[in-house]
Parts: C-alpha cells; structure tokens; sequence
C-alpha cells in the first residue's frame, strides 16, 4: 500500500517497521531526544568512561562520525554515527540517515574487535556495516552490505566536527504529553507543544510516532500555528489493540481516531498534515461525512495510491490474504494489518482545500493527476527532496503550510 512497493522510494517506512524484538531498550529508543543526554560543547574525540572501566576496544571508537554511502536510486545520504555507552553499561551505537530521518536507525547489534567494528540494522534496504579504524583514530574505513542483492558500497567515516557535535546538543521544545481514549481500552499518544494559532495535527508515516517532528512542531508554533501530533495505534505510546482483529486497523478507523482526538481535546477547523502513510488518514477524512471539520489537507510526500487513484493510476494491491504471522514481530503485524484496511479513494471524492508536496518519483505522474482533479489544490515539487520532505526541505515547507493557512477561511 505504501510507495515503495511501486516507486522503490519509501526506505525508511521498511526501516521503521523492521524492528527486531532483540533490541534492547538502550538501543530501540535512544533518538536525540530520549537518549543519554548530550552535553554543550561535547567532542568528538574519544574520552575514557567516567566510571575508570569499560571496553577499550569501543573506547577507540567513541563519540561521533560522519560519512556518505551511495544508495541507488536513492542517491547519496549522509551518514552520522555516534558510539557511547548505554546507560546499562555495554557500548553501543546509534546511526542516523540525516537526508531520511530524525530518528535513529534500527540497530540490532554492535561488535567491536580490535580496531574493527561490525553493526547490524533490522531493515531490509540498510543490512550490515564493517569498518577498520585508522591507526591515527581518527577515520573508518569500511563498507556497508545491501540487501537483498549484497551490494557492498563503501561507507568511511571521518570524526565529526564540533558544529556538527553541537547541533545534535541543541536542545528542543519539549511538548505536553497526552494519552486521548479513541475506542474501548485504546489510547493515542498526543504531543501538544502549544501555540496560540489555527491548529495544526501532524501524522507520521508508517513507523513513525508523533516524535518524529519534534524539530518540525516548534518552529510551526513559532510561525503562529498551535500544533500537535498523533502517534496512530499500533505504534509507540500508543495503544497496539490486536493486529488479528481486522476491525482495529481499517483506514477508516485510524481515521476516526483523529476525529476523536479533535472531539476530545475541542481541536476545530485544523490543518491536516500528513506524513507518507499518513496521507491515506487525509484522505479518509476527506472523503468522509465530517470533511468540513478540518480546513484543509496537507500531503507531505503522502498523495499515493493509498491516499488517491483514479483508472489510469498504477493498482495497488488492497486486502490480499494475511500472511502467516508466526514468529513476525508486533510492528510487523500490524503493518499487515494496515495493509489489509485499506481502500482506495478517488480524487474526486476528497473534498476540501490540498496543499501537497511531492518528492522525485518514477513513473506514474502523481502530482499532474492531483492538479487535474483538484485545479486549486497548491502541488510543490521539489527537485532536491528526498521521501522526509519536511526535514530536506524544512523552509519550503513552512513557508508553503504558513502561506496555504493564509488563504484558508
């Protein structure tokens, strides 16, 4: 349903969903935000740990890095790598695709030996990664192994200057946590991070939660916006009803979770901002009999089959037959079951006024199909974005959504 089944453009809703129940704590969630604090004026030269021991093999290796890996038909993404140790003590490491995501990658191992480190990522387009360390400390050589077809492209890391060290430091707004029943036993993880403006919901893509916009929502708020951001079920803090009953993850009832959001916390007339997957929520909205309860539709790389199609649009496979989820993790799960609720919508039957932006696709002109069928619908696409449009082209975007809110009644 998504669009890399179609366009090969969606690496990072495979990385978010390849998540392996093995992980531990410290590395599932360590983002900018939830991990070990990262203080003013940090360097990227290694130190020794402040307890006296530890792993002098990862000690070689601590603090951050940066490189590039060349990732057809991707391009080339930049890579920062921070190696710390966790606050249980083992040596680990987060990995960031900064032109992809906020978020850190999913890392399921780190192995150091000697002056090599090994790490592996749950996702089928990032794998594994091998590298040896400069006898100056100072580089990484090594390569990175893409599955499926074992391409080994290489990937050095030189060791991170201090501006890029204090950019990972700044801190950012911290926004009021919410818990917003939506149906029997199910809570939604809302983040508020205030304003005094028209509102605005934002929602991730597939394995993304609310946190992903964390750099996004404040400067929205600064631009006279009150926003906030909903980690569908499933996912999260949220509630994750059971991914069996297919009742739990149609799109028209993740789409009634948002209404209900707006009923409980007396949101009128918002903005929609959708992320991805998060466009088929949009659209179901849309579509629906309540489309005149939000004041416009922003689909921010989102306007896909899963949100639009019309008879000359590539088919998207819709409601195949589950497959045998033994031994798949939750996530995994109830990705599937996304899958199987879905439902197409014709452009014709969304109302209301669209604001989208559309990354370089292949094939299928996506975004001439949304101006034919919505003359007055605002259609950017710009030429260096990559599928996170809103942190690749951050300033566009706000100035797009700011100017978009201007016209609205």
């Amino acid at each position: 349903m998504m669009r890399f089944r179609y366009l090969a453009l969606l690496v990072i809703a495979a990385v978010g969903c390849g998540q392996s129940p093995a992980r531990t704590a410290a590395t599932a969630n360590h983002s900018l935000s939830h991990g070990p604090a990262v203080t003013k004026g940090e360097s990227s030269r290694p130190t020794p740990p402040a307890n006296g021991h530890g792993d002098e093999q990862a000690e070689a290796f601590a603090g951050y890095w940066e490189g590039a890996v060349d990732m057809p038909p991707f391009g080339t993404l930049h890579m920062t790598m921070r190696v710390y140790k966790a606050d249980d003590g083992h040596w680990t490491a987060a990995v960031y695709a900064r032109e992809a995501r906020p978020d850190p990658l999913p890392v399921d191992s780190v192995a150091f030996d000697g002056r090599r480190i090994h790490w592996s990522l749950a996702s089928r387009w990032f794998g594994d990664y091998d590298g040896e360390l400069a006898a100056d400390g100072l580089s990484i050589v090594g390569h990175q192994t893409i599955p499926p077809d074992g391409a080994t492209p290489s990937l050095n890391f030189v060791r991170a200057s201090d501006a890029a060290v204090r950019a990972f430091a700044t801190p950012e707004p911290a926004p009021k946590e919410l818990f917003v029943e939506v149906d029997r036993d199910v809570r939604l993880e809302v983040l508020d991070w205030g304003g005094a403006g028209r509102p605005i919901i934002l929602l991730s893509g597939s394995g993304d939660t609310a946190h992903v916009f964390r750099r996004l929502a404040p400067k929205l708020v600064e631009r006279g916006f009150h926003v906030y951001a909903i980690t569908r079920r499933g996912f999260g803090n949220s509630s994750k009803p059971d991914p069996a009953t297919p009742a739990n993850y149609t799109v028209d009832r993740l789409g009634e979770d948002v209404l209900d959001v707006m009923r409980k916390l007396s949101i009128e007339q918002p903005i929609l901002v959708g992320h991805s997957l998060g466009g088929q929520e949009l659209s179901a909205i849309g579509s629906g009999p309540l489309h005149d309860k939000v004041a416009g539709l922003v689909y921010l790389d989102a306007a896909y089959a899963y949100a639009f199609y019309d008879d000359s649009a590539p088919a998207v496979p819709l409601n195949a037959s589950a497959e045998d989820d033994s031994g798949l993790t939750l996530d995994k799960r109830v990705g599937n079951a996304i899958s199987a609720g879905a439902r197409r919508f014709h452009y014709r039957d969304v109302h209301g006024r669209i604001l989208a932006f559309f990354a370089p696709s292949l094939g299928f002109d996506w975004a001439g199909h949304l101006r034919k069928w919505h003359p007055d619908a605002t259609v950017i696409e710009p030429p260096n974005a990559t599928h996170y449009v809103y942190q690749s082209n951050e300033a566009e975007v706000l100035s797009a959504i700011a100017a978009f809110a201007a016209r609205l009644k």
